[in-house]
């Protein structure tokens, strides 16, 4: 019964562990598209001509 509770226990810090890093995964996707977004209206705003104010 002892092993068990251990697996049962093992089982469920596999579990936690599996949910942490898949709060991790949703924060790196967050910030990767956030980054991905500004380079892009850098880009965009790069590609623009300069007027002259002559």
């Amino acid at each position: 019964m002892e092993k068990i509770n251990i697996r049962k226990e093992g089982l469920s810090l596999i579990e936690e562990y599996l949910n942490v890093m898949v709060k991790i995964q949703e924060l790196y996707d967050v910030i990767f598209n956030t980054a991905s977004e500004g380079f892009k209206v850098r880009r965009q705003q790069a590609a623009k001509p300069v007027r002259n104010r002559s």
